[in-house]
């Protein structure tokens, strides 16, 4: 195979990944006891559907997109000051105005009921929960335990904007700006970068409670910095990955099955069994997407796959609302009842934003960009 055709099998092969991966960021945050609408007693297979996805998708799509994300990143880079500006640039056209340009949507969904005759359907009503300060606006963009509807965030499990999917891109423009440092470990010993690389690994599995942003920010340094490392050095990422892909093909389900029955029973071991089968899963689904496009049995949709962005920034804005008109019609009463209802909450996200993407692709494209990067 010509090094052409083993990049071109790469570039497919992660296109192919972006669309399952957004999809499977919808169905965790669809997929969750909603407190409006289950309270956890007497739907038992709503329950184990639940267990299901925490145990087989929770947190597998965001170390796969920051993983992706430093490989392009550092993809034939010489770091240079004009080649950093550049990237940084084009970070700035693809990254930071859809961030901004998506919490700005969500600050005024949330606004919507001070205008008139909104409060009936507007799903905070209460404006006396609204700080309308500056500070919260701004707060809102980085940190929404201070933003415009103020909560208390006991478990401290992160730091979040108010489109909380976005911490990613977040996060991910925190990388960019500080590559010049991964380019520096980059050009180490190859043996003392893969101890520091190992050694941030093993922190983030063990994942120590109360860190906050640190252990995002831990989390976006571990799989960026071996994307990175991985394309520094100019390593074929099909030949790399496919050493594996026996063993994370039978590793995989097995973990998962095991984090599945174990968890209620042994939670912090299958904690850090998790974090092993998040590592695993990033060998797991590119094997299977290369497999894929390598034997010709599936090819990237263009539309599917620029459309993914539009469907991660947007899904969480709309859950709430759709959720509690679907079960408006569907009811809560019965657990057949209550899995219709999430399914459907489910197919009504992916199909509205599917729809608006296609709209927009199609009459406002130039106003479709500011949302997508220019993902169009």
């Amino acid at each position: 195979m010509t090094s052409r055709a083993r990049n071109d099998i790469r570039s497919q092969s992660l296109d192919l990944l972006r669309f399952p991966l957004a999809l499977f960021v919808v169905a965790v945050h669809v997929f969750t006891p909603l407190p409006q609408i289950y309270d956890g007693a007497g739907f038992p297979a709503a329950d184990w559907f639940f267990r299901f996805v925490r145990a087989f998708i929770k947190d597998q799509s965001v170390p796969v997109y920051f993983f992706i994300a430093g490989y392009v990143f550092f993809l034939g880079m010489s770091l240079t000051m004009d080649s950093y500006m550049g990237k940084i640039r084009r970070r700035c056209h693809s990254l930071l105005i859809p961030y901004i340009v998506w919490n700005a949507v969500a600050i005024l969904y949330v606004l919507k009921v001070m205008l008139p005759g909104m409060g009936a359907v507007s799903d905070f009503a209460d404006t006396s929960q609204l700080d309308l300060s500056l500070s919260s606006f701004i707060e809102s963009f980085w940190d929404d335990s201070y933003g415009i509807i103020p909560y208390v965030n006991s478990c401290n499990d992160g730091t979040f904007p108010i489109d909380k999917p976005l911490w990613f891109v977040r996060d991910l423009m925190l990388m960019a700006l500080v590559s010049p440092a991964f380019y520096a470990l980059y050009k180490l010993p190859r043996i003392t970068t893969r101890i520091v690389l190992a050694g941030a690994t093993l922190v983030w599995a063990v994942k120590i409670p109360g860190l906050g942003h640190l252990a995002q920010l831990l989390e976006a340094f571990v799989f960026f910095a071996w994307g990175g490392y991985l394309s520094y050095h100019k390593r074929d990422m099909i030949a790399e990955f496919r050493r594996y892909s026996f063993a994370s093909f039978v590793l995989y389900p097995l973990l998962a099955t095991a984090i599945l029955f174990l968890a209620p029973l042994w939670p912090q071991a299958m904690t850090y069994v998790k974090s092993v089968n998040i590592v695993v899963g990033l060998f797991f689904f590119y094997n299977i997407s290369a497999w894929l496009v390598s034997h010709g049995r599936c090819r990237a949709s263009a539309f599917l796959s620029s459309a993914s962005f539009f469907i991660y920034c947007g899904h969480f804005i709309i859950l709430d609302p759709v959720a509690r008109r679907v079960f408006a019609l569907t009811g809560s009463g019965g657990d057949m009842a209550v899995m219709c209802g999430y399914l459907l909450t489910y197919t009504v996200i992916i199909g509205i934003l599917l729809g608006a993407y296609a709209l927009m692709r199609r009459y406002t494209p130039r106003f479709l960009a500011l949302f997508t990067g220019g993902r169009v």
